[in-house]
C-alpha cells in the first residue's frame, strides 16, 4: 500500500453524504423546456444563422429535445423501478421512498465513521 501524502494524513477521512433526494423527472422536463426555448429563438433568426454557416444550430437544439425526452423516459423507468412516488404536498411535493414490505426489510446500515 502506497504512503498516505502527509497534507491528507492532517485530514482524516469523512463518512460519504447522504444521496440528496432529487425529482429527476422534473429536472428533465425543465431541461426539454429549455430546448424548446432555444429551438424558437434559434427558428426566429434561421435566416442570419444560415447565411452565416451556423445553420446546424436548429438540429442541435432538436437533438437536445429528443434526448431530453429519451431521458424523461428513462428518469419514468427509473422511479416506477425504485417504486418512488411524489408525495402531494402543498410546498411543491417531495419525493418520498414507500416503505419496504415486511418480507424485504431493508438491513440496517452501519454505523458512521467517528
Amino acid at each position: 500500500m502506497p504512503p498516505v501524502p502527509a497534507e491528507r494524513a492532517k485530514y482524516p477521512a469523512r463518512p460519504t453524504p447522504e444521496p440528496l433526494a432529487v425529482d429527476a423527472v422534473k429536472v428533465v422536463a425543465i431541461g426539454i423546456g429549455l430546448w424548446f426555448v432555444a429551438t424558437a429563438g434559434v427558428l426566429v433568426s434561421l435566416p442570419w444563422l444560415t447565411a452565416n454557416g451556423h445553420g446546424s444550430w436548429l438540429w442541435t437544439c432538436v437533438s437536445g429535445i429528443v434526448v431530453g425526452f429519451l431521458g424523461l423516459a428513462l428518469c419514468w423507468r427509473r422511479r416506477s423501478r425504485l417504486g418512488v412516488r411524489i408525495a402531494a404536498r402543498d410546498d411543491g411535493g417531495e419525493m418520498m421512498p414507500r416503505l419496504p414490505r415486511e418480507d424485504l426489510e431493508a438491513p440496517d446500515r452501519a454505523e458512521p465513521m467517528p
